[in-house]
């Protein structure tokens, strides 16, 4: 086969359009993100949130699970962080190392630990972004259950402060 044959191959054509495809498809998902990044930031919540129940990937376990061994996976997990000194949508990977307890079997233990420095999500794989804007409606009522709480236990506080001067 040619060089010229292969660049007139129809699955060529076909995945050359859809290329073009994807590429408009992900511009529109990095539109969404950056629009809701810049909400957030103007929102001035100043909170760091990890929404660790809902990962955006999760890696088979990888060790033995014989009682005196560990296993670990790892997971990617969407957040809200000051990343570089400005408030990002952000990724990061959590470790976690699993055993049990001196080889007892119904004593497991977990070690859960970030695993490198949180990213962007603007500049996570797009593979990461898309899995980020499927969650987005989830991720967006655990962040505001989060901050609901912190004001909750802030109006607490000042309440406890206050009354504690009277």
């Amino acid at each position: 086969m040619s060089h010229d044959s292969a660049i007139a191959h129809p699955g060529l054509t076909e995945l050359l359009a859809k290329a073009k495809q994807l590429n408009q498809a992900s511009d529109h998902v990095n539109a969404i993100l950056k629009d809701l990044e810049a909400k957030l930031s103007a929102a001035n919540i100043g909170l760091t949130f990890w929404f660790e129940s809902k990962p955006l990937y999760q890696s088979d376990s990888r060790g033995d699970l014989s009682p005196s061994s560990t296993y670990e996976d790892v997971a990617e997990v969407l957040g809200y962080a000051r990343i570089d000194g400005k408030w990002n949508l952000a990724v990061k990977k959590l470790r976690t190392v699993h055993g049990f307890y001196e080889g007892q079997m119904d004593c497991p233990w977990a070690n859960t630990f970030a695993d490198g420095d949180p990213m962007s999500l603007l500049k996570a794989p797009r593979e990461t972004r898309l899995a980020a804007v499927r969650i987005i409606d989830e991720f967006i009522a655990a962040f505001t259950a989060m901050v609901n709480q912190t004001v909750g236990e802030l109006e607490a506080a000042s309440g406890e402060i206050f009354f504690g001067k009277q």
